[in-house]
């Protein structure tokens, strides 16, 4: 995995069925591991969603999107809109929670920190994008574990 290390980027954790969804300013391997401490948003997360998933020996799948449109803005806006994007992916997601087996539990939450706008127009376009992005990667998944891929 490559990329700059202060950039923005939209990032799913997956174990199972339980996917996070975050945002970053910084390269997401470095989020990542602050998310598996003790003290994490996803270690608590899915602590409380499940006991013992977090429990058991299960992979961990980690994506990143690089958010180039977002990194084309001052640096001042990447924040307010990396996470304008975060929370319309989350609300995607909601929305389609049965198409996105196996996953089906949301164990992040935006309602504290979403931005209520985008003063942009093609930020609705690039949540799409994350969203179809992370669709991929679950059909591309599902194919495999059926025995249906190449």
């Amino acid at each position: 995995m490559t990329g700059k290390s202060h950039h923005p980027y939209i990032y799913a954790i997956i174990k199972s069925y339980c996917i996070y969804i975050g945002e970053t300013q910084q390269h997401p391997v470095s989020r990542w591991g602050q998310h598996l401490q003790e003290i994490g948003s996803f270690t608590k997360r899915l602590k409380e969603a499940d006991q013992d998933l977090w429990a058991m020996d299960e992979e961990i799948v980690f994506l990143c999107i690089d958010c180039k449109e977002i990194a084309k803005l001052s640096q001042d806006e990447h924040k307010i809109v990396t996470q304008y994007i975060e929370h319309r992916v989350h609300e995607k997601c909601i929305l389609n929670l049965p198409r996105l087996a196996p996953i089906e539990k949301i164990i992040s939450d935006t309602t504290r920190t979403a931005p209520a706008r985008c003063r942009y127009s093609w930020g609705d376009e690039l949540a799409v994008k994350v969203y179809e992005q992370i669709m991929d990667y679950l059909s591309t998944q599902n194919a495999e574990n059926n025995g249906t891929s190449c």
